[in-house]
C-alpha cells in the first residue's frame, strides 16, 4: 500500500479517505523508514550507499482489464510497466520483482505463460529479476499483484512532497493516448475506427497495450538534480496533480491551451465529437512522469537532455499572466522544438558514421528527424516551404527565413532544411541561370547586356547589374512558386508510401505545435 495508487473502490467510499483511515490506524515509526505510506514508492534506508525503493500494484479482472480485449501478454506487460512507473517517478533503479496471482477455473497454463511473458518483455529491458511470488486459485476472476524494489542514491529520490511555490510543471509526453486507445476497443468505438487513419489507431492502441516507463527520464532528472517533485500519471493529470499538490501543500495553475494532445489523440476526439482536452485531463495509464522544476533551473533542463543524448520531450503545462506566458511559453517551446530536431539530426548523423553501432538507435533517430509522429500533411508542407525559400531570390537571407517559419509554425526544421538545401554549392549556377532565363522570357527580355569589367565603381557595377534585377526577381518567385507546389505533392506521397509500407507504433511523440496543422 505504500503508492497510494487510485484504484476504484465500491463499498469503502473514497479510496484515499480509507489509506489515510488505515495509515493513521497502522503506521508505525522506524528509522529505517524514510518513506511510507503516501508516494509512488516506500523508501527505506538500507545502507549507506544506496537505498530501497519497494511497490506494488494489485489488478483484477473486470476491474483493471479485460481479457476480452486485452492479450494476456499486454495484460502482463500493462502490470509490470505499472510497478516500473512507481520506480521512474522515483528516479530509481527497479531491481527485483515478485509476482502473486490468483488463477481462475478458466484460464490455462499457456495462458499464465504468456501473461508471464508480457512480465518479462517489460522488465528485461531493465534488468529486472523475477524472485518469487505466490499462486492460488480463484473463483471469480483473474488477480495479479506484483511487488518490484529498487534502487536509489541515499536522499536523492523524487517525492511527491518536494513541490515549491513558483516551480513549473513539465510532463515527459502526451496525454490522453491511453485513454483513446482504451475507448476505441468498446464496440461504440471500434465502430467509429474506421473514421481514423489505420496509422493513429495502431498509435493509440499501442499507447494503451504497451505504455513506456519513464525510467530514464527519471534518473536523468535526479542526475542533474533538476526536478522539485515527481508523479507518474496512472491516475490522470487531474487527480494525479491533486496528489502531488496535497503532499506539497501547494496549488497549481495549468493552462488548458498547453497540454500535450497528439496528433493521433487528437484525431480520435474530432471523429468521437470529444474534446481532446479533456481527455488528455482526465484520461489515466499514460504513465508519463509529471514534475516540478524550481524557476533558475528552467533553462538547463533545456539543454542537460541534448548534452546526455537522451531525447527527451519536455512539455510545460503552468502558465502565469496567461496570455502574455503563453505566447513566451509557446516561443520558447517552438526555438527549443527546432533545437532538439537539430541536435536529433546530428546525432542520427553521428550514427552513420560508427560512434554508434546498434542499428536500432539509428532507426530511432532517423524517425525523430523524420516526424514520423507528425502527420505527413505536416512534414511535406514543411519540405515544399523549404523548396520554395530555396528557390526564392532572397539570397543571403534563407537560413533566416528557416529559422522564422520553424519558431513561428513549429513545423520540422529539419524538412524546411532539406527543402532549401535543393539550391546548394553543386546546383546554384543552373539554378541562378535558370532563374534569369525563366525571367527574362516572361518578361521579354531578349538583349542581354555585357558586363564592363573595366568600370567596377559602385555606380559602374549599380547600372549594370539593374537591368538583370528585375528579370531575376520574377524568374524567382516563379521557380520558387513552382518548386513549392511541386515538392509538396511528391514529398506527401513519398511519405504516405514509406509509412504505410513501413508502420510505426513509436511512443515518442515530437513537441506539439500551435501553428499550422
Amino acid at each position: 500500500m505504500p503508492s497510494g495508487r487510485s484504484r476504484r473502490t465500491s463499498s469503502v467510499g473514497s479510496e484515499f479517505g480509507l489509506i489515510r483511515l488505515l495509515q493513521a490506524q497502522a503506521a508505525r515509526p522506524d528509522r529505517q523508514v524514510f518513506k511510507g505510506i503516501g508516494d509512488d514508492t516506500a523508501i527505506l534506508k538500507t545502507s549507506s550507499d544506496e537505498w530501497t525503493l519497494i511497490t506494488t500494484d494489485l489488478l483484477a479482472e473486470g476491474v483493471h482489464f479485460n481479457p476480452a480485449t486485452s492479450s494476456y501478454e499486454d495484460i502482463g506487460y500493462r502490470a509490470a510497466i505499472a510497478n516500473l512507473s512507481d520506480i521512474a517517478a522515483m528516479g530509481g533503479t527497479p531491481r527485483f520483482m515478485l509476482v502473486a496471482i490468483a488463477i481462475p477455473p478458466t484460464c490455462s497454463t499457456e495462458q499464465i505463460q504468456r501473461l508471464y511473458r508480457g512480465m518479462m518483455q517489460a522488465a528485461d529491458p531493465y534488468r529486472v529479476c523475477l524472485v518469487g511470488g505466490d499462486t492460488s486459485a480463484s473463483r471469480y476472476g483473474l488477480f495479479l499483484s506484483i511487488t518490484l524494489t529498487g534502487t536509489v542514491q541515499p536522499r536523492r529520490a523524487l517525492l511527491r512532497s518536494g513541490a515549491r511555490v513558483g516551480e513549473r510543471l513539465y510532463v515527459t509526453g502526451t496525454l490522453g493516448d491511453s485513454r483513446a486507445g482504451l475507448d476505441l476497443l468498446t464496440a461504440t468505438a471500434r465502430a467509429g475506427a474506421e473514421k481514423l487513419r489505420p496509422t493513429h489507431t495502431r498509435f493509440l492502441l499501442a499507447r494503451h497495450h504497451r505504455p513506456s516507463a519513464r525510467i530514464a527520464e527519471g534518473q536523468w532528472l535526479v542526475k542533474h538534480g533538476l526536478a522539485g517533485a515527481a508523479i507518474d500519471l496512472s491516475d490522470g493529470l487531474t487527480g494525479d496533480l491533486r496528489h502531488l499538490c496535497e503532499e506539497s501543500g501547494v496549488g497549481a495553475d495549468v493552462l488548458a491551451g498547453s497540454l500535450p494532445i497528439s496528433p493521433a489523440c487528437l484525431a480520435y476526439a474530432l471523429a468521437h465529437g470529444r474534446d481532446p482536452q479533456q481527455i488528455g485531463l482526465q484520461g489515466g495509464e499514460d504513465y508519463e512522469l509529471l514534475f516540478t522544476v524550481p524557476a533558475p533551473q528552467a533553462r538547463a533542463i533545456r539543454t542537460a537532455g541534448g548534452e546526455d543524448r537522451l531525447l527527451l520531450h519536455l512539455y510545460r503545462l503552468d502558465h502565469s499572466q496567461a496570455a502574455r506566458s503563453a505566447l513566451a511559453n509557446r516561443s520558447r517551446n517552438r526555438a527549443t522544438a527546432a533545437a532538439h530536431q537539430l541536435r536529433t539530426f546530428s546525432a542520427a548523423l553521428l550514427a552513420i558514421s560508427g560512434t554508434r553501432t546498434s542499428m536500432a538507435d539509428v532507426r530511432s533517430l532517423f524517425r525523430q528527424v523524420l516526424h514520423l509522429d507528425e502527420t505527413p500533411h505536416r512534414t511535406a508542407l514543411a519540405f515544399a516551404i523549404g523548396s520554395f525559400i530555396g528557390f526564392s531570390p532572397a539570397y543571403g537571407l534563407h537560413m533566416v527565413m528557416v529559422g522564422f517559419c520553424a519558431w513561428a509554425f513549429g513545423l520540422n526544421v529539419v524538412a524546411l532544411l532539406a527543402g532549401a538545401f535543393l539550391n546548394n554549392p553543386w546546383t546554384l549556377i543552373p539554378i541562378l541561370g535558370g532563374t534569369y532565363w525563366t525571367g527574362a522570357t516572361l518578361l521579354g527580355v531578349h538583349d542581354f547586356p555585357s558586363f564592363d569589367w573595366s568600370d567596377l565603381s559602385f555606380m559602374g557595377i549599380y547600372h549594370q547589374v539593374m537591368p538583370y534585377a528585375w528579370p531575376f526577381f520574377v524568374g524567382g518567385m516563379v521557380l520558387s512558386i513552382a518548386g513549392g507546389l511541386l515538392a509538396y505533392p511528391l514529398a506527401y506521397l513519398l511519405l504516405s508510401k514509406y509509412r504505410r509500407a513501413n508502420p510505426t507504433d513509436g511512443h515518442q511523440p515530437l513537441p506539439p505545435s500551435s501553428g499550422l496543422r
